[in-house]
């Protein structure tokens, strides 16, 4: 018996790189947060944070737990966590 052999017919082949899509979208980036942004908003009547305020409405400060070097650490700032 004799067998043939095909030719194979390689035209259709690429042989230059085909051009990069067009479409591509951006990176996506993250928002950069201010590290000294509060982590939540002023709570009156309980002095944790500086920017809380006490039962008369004044502003904690440096009464505050975050401030005083012993006791709770609260976190209230955002570079803080």
């Amino acid at each position: 018996m004799l067998r043939r052999r095909h030719r194979i017919n390689l035209s259709h082949r690429v042989t230059s790189r085909e051009a990069p899509p067009q479409n591509i979208p951006e990176p996506v980036t993250t928002p950069q947060l201010d590290p000294n942004a509060a982590v939540r908003a002023a709570v009156s009547g309980k002095c944790d944070c500086p920017y809380d305020t006490d039962s008369r409405g004044r502003s904690c400060g440096k009464r505050s737990a975050y401030s005083r070097p012993s006791g709770r650490s609260p976190v209230c700032y955002v570079g803080h966590r």
